[in-house]
């Protein structure tokens, strides 16, 4: 039912806080794990990274994971799972977000003393 599509929370329609982002979606009350599903194109056919064993209502990327280009937009979807390892609803829509830019911008003060 729809009840048990999850909805997806971030990073969405945005850009996302680092190279390592990290996922967030509702939480689906029998739901006892998650799939998540990244890729760079917008039907997912080009699938980058899935996991389908994530505990919780969120999954932060992994260094180990394939690394995630700087200044590029990606899409994820999730789905939820029974204790069975069976799909419980349909997966949630699917969001897309951008890398940063991996340009870190300092800003220096500086104050001019006299003595």
């Amino acid at each position: 039912s729809d009840d048990n599509q999850p909805q997806l929370t971030g990073p969405m329609n945005g850009t996302a806080e680092s190279i390592l982002p990290f996922f967030t979606w509702n939480k689906i009350p029998k739901a006892n794990s998650y799939g998540l599903v990244l890729g760079n194109n917008e039907d997912l056919s080009q699938v980058i990274f899935e996991n389908h064993s994530i505990s919780d209502k969120h999954f932060q990327y992994t260094e180990d994971a394939p690394p995630l280009k700087y200044n590029t937009a990606y899409y994820w979807k999730v789905i939820a799972y029974d204790e069975n390892g069976s799909p419980l609803g349909d997966y949630s829509s699917i969001a897309t977000f951008t890398t940063p830019t991996g340009i870190i911008q300092i800003e220096f003060i500086y104050e001019n003393i006299d003595e």
